[in-house]
């Protein structure tokens, strides 16, 4: 399943202000609207490349132990703040980390493995995603953002407050894509999180 986000970073990648002087905005009667599209911009470009920003907590669920490891869908990740898991009774309980470890690498989906002559639980688990990795991810400070990525994020926010009522087409020429669009594939095929 797709990770989602328990506890957000706690700043954008982009403050308010330098988010309205982009968008050429010089009064307060948009501040939430910019706000709420600034956010919508960095978390559309986190689920696009996989790519984590500022520190923030996610957890994603798995429908049963893995063969090999868990592959988790964001990086990077520092640490794995829990595995916990529902048995068929419905019980929770939580994996103790002696029997697991994390291997992360940049731009490659990190991994949850079993330590040496270590077994995963052989409880009957309940039906549907019983078991969820709590995680730690981005390793960015707002000061150390790759400028590629801040600029795609900016692009991201000039066409949803330029297109803030849902009726803007995006146009193409001879195929190609028009140039915002172009900024963000290249900045997310550029950070992608690779298998």
């Amino acid at each position: 399943m797709k990770p989602y986000l328990i506890i957000a970073a706690t700043e954008n990648a982009i403050s308010d202000d330098k988010a309205k002087g982009h968008l050429k905005i010089d009064h307060a009667d948009e501040n939430d609207l910019v706000s709420d599209l600034l956010r919508a911009a960095q978390s559309a470009w986190e689920e696009d490349s996989g790519r984590i920003l500022l520190d923030s907590t996610w957890e994603q669920a798995f429908e049963y132990w893995p063969i090999g490891c868990f592959e988790l869908d964001r990086y990077p990740v520092s640490a794995i703040t829990s595995i916990k898991y529902t048995g068929e009774d419905g019980a929770e309980q939580t994996l103790s980390s002696s029997i697991y470890l994390l291997s992360a690498q940049p731009y490659r989906k990190p991994r949850v493995y079993l330590k040496n002559a270590q077994t995963w639980p052989s409880v009957t688990l309940q039906v549907g995603s019983p078991i969820k990795v709590r995680f730690k991810a981005g390793d960015a400070t707002v000061a150390t953002i790759p400028q590629d990525i801040l600029a795609a994020i900016k692009v991201k926010l000039g066409d949803l407050y330029a297109d803030r009522d849902g009726m803007a087409e995006i146009r193409t020429r001879s195929g190609q894509l028009i140039g915002s669009e172009r900024v963000w594939q290249w900045a997310t095929r550029r950070h992608r999180i690779e298998a």
